[in-house]
């Protein structure tokens, strides 16, 4: 990818000799050129869990369930959900499709371990993401069909993005089963059951 756009004849790149990358840590980076190159996100930097406590720490826990708790540097499952949105959001941005496919496994399987995502988390993504995201997706899915919204505080929703809300309220309206009958039921719940069935099939393709 980065050979491809210091070479190619209309790439701004390849004139000025500089790829100018979002901000970012060199931890997360180097967690992205691993994925680029072996399509799956792992680590080999012993100091990774320390690393990622410095600068995700304070988003680690939530009502005294901490994130880290089995951390392994080699299962991306296992890491806090701020590293994967992280992650997903700088292969959007450099067009790394591979990278933003082991992103969403990741969070896939993270989420059937803990089901533990703030809506700090959330709201970082889809400020992170354009409005087609499969990303943006997968958080309305996943608060939709999994979380209980419903008993949380009015006060904890304000400042959450408009767009995720409306995603939402829509999803939640589609799933009621005294609004339809069974089979338009089902047929609304045939998106999960073909996106859910393997990981990759969320994907774009």
């Amino acid at each position: 990818m980065f050979a491809a756009a210091f070479r190619g004849q209309f790439w701004v790149e390849a004139r000025s000799r500089v790829m100018r990358l979002p901000e970012t840590s060199t931890t997360l980076f180097e967690i992205f050129v691993q994925g680029l190159y072996h399509k799956r996100l792992f680590s080999a930097n012993r100091e990774l869990e320390q690393e990622l406590r410095l600068k995700f720490g304070a988003l680690a826990s939530r009502e005294g369930d901490h994130q880290y708790k089995g951390f392994l540097a080699k299962s991306p499952e296992t890491w806090p959900w701020r590293v994967l949105v992280s992650l997903y959001a700088l292969a959007d941005y450099l067009d790394a499709q591979v990278v933003r496919i082991a992103a969403v496994d990741a969070m896939i399987l993270r989420h059937e371990k803990s089901r533990l995502m703030t809506f700090e988390d959330i709201d970082f993504a889809f400020a992170n993401t354009s409005p087609d995201s499969k990303l943006r997706s997968l958080l309305v899915h996943i608060t939709t069909y999994d979380l209980e919204i419903g008993s949380t505080a009015r006060e904890d929703l304000i400042g959450i993005p408009n767009e995720f809300l409306v995603d939402v309220s829509m999803t939640l309206s589609r799933r009621l089963p005294n609004r339809q009958c069974q089979s338009c039921y089902q047929s609304a719940l045939s998106w999960v059951q073909q996106a859910d069935a393997v990981p990759a099939h969320f994907h774009e393709p």
